[in-house]
């Protein structure tokens, strides 16, 4: 008897066990469903910018976009922003503006993702809620930079690596043969860094890089990675 209530015990903790997975599941599964409708929410809001635009104005934002999904080096999007914000009459406000260039981005990649005709481009947008009219000229402006746009796709090779850790010293120079560099102060980075590799024993291959900088030399690497991130702040979703 022991036995079997042992066994009725176990089989009760598998359907408790499944049952919460299923219930994992689903919550997984509603969440995901909730995160997927605030994104469409939001992308819509971001479309409907464009629609405060004049003509012409939105014209010049789209296209801006497309330069620069071609080729990101030709144009500096916070410096883009600035400009049309005090340019555009209609739509002012900065923080409208990177909405605006944050939803059509995202449109714009889907679409590329999808390979999609100039038409569906379109429809894409109207979808969103642009109107009818600044969509044809989304469209006509997709067909005049497809053929760059879908060049830059293949040329692209995107290698992620993933900052694992980071050491810093700093240090003075108290002997070297040049007696001008005596006295003087810098500053050491280690990086650690995630290849996404594996060895032959299965481990993660982590390399390490390492920088030796002026005190000027750092201020101005500080300066290019506040711009990085300023950069990648304005086009993440």
């Amino acid at each position: 008897y022991t036995y079997k209530q042992s066994g009725h015990l176990k089989a009760f903790k598998v359907i408790a066990s499944n049952r919460k997975m299923e219930v994992d599941t689903f919550e997984q599964s509603e969440n995901k469903a909730g995160k997927n409708e605030s994104d469409k929410a939001k992308l819509l809001a971001d479309i409907a910018i464009l629609n405060e635009m004049t003509d012409s104005a939105c014209e010049n934002f789209i296209e801006a976009i497309l330069i620069f999904m071609a080729d990101p080096t030709c144009t500096d999007l916070l410096e883009m922003v600035a400009n049309f914000s005090s340019s555009n009459s209609r739509v002012t406000a900065k923080s409208q503006i990177k909405n605006a260039l944050r939803g059509s981005l995202a449109v714009f990649q889907q679409a590329l993702q999808s390979t999609l005709t100039p038409t569906n481009v379109k429809l894409k947008f109207v979808d969103f809620g642009l109107d009818i009219l600044k969509a044809e000229k989304v469209m006509t402006l997709w067909k005049k930079h497809y053929v760059s746009l879908s060049r830059s796709v293949r040329n692209k090779l995107i290698v992620v690596n993933r900052l694992v850790d980071m050491d810093w010293v700093f240090g003075v120079t108290s002997s070297t043969d040049e007696v001008e560099k005596v006295g003087s102060t810098y500053l050491k980075l280690r990086f650690s860094i995630n290849t996404g590799e594996v060895d032959d024993q299965g481990d993660k291959v982590i390399d390490v890089v390492n920088l030796e900088l002026t005190v000027p030399q750092f201020y101005e690497f500080l300066a290019l990675m506040r711009a990085a991130a300023a950069q990648l702040d304005l086009l993440s979703y």
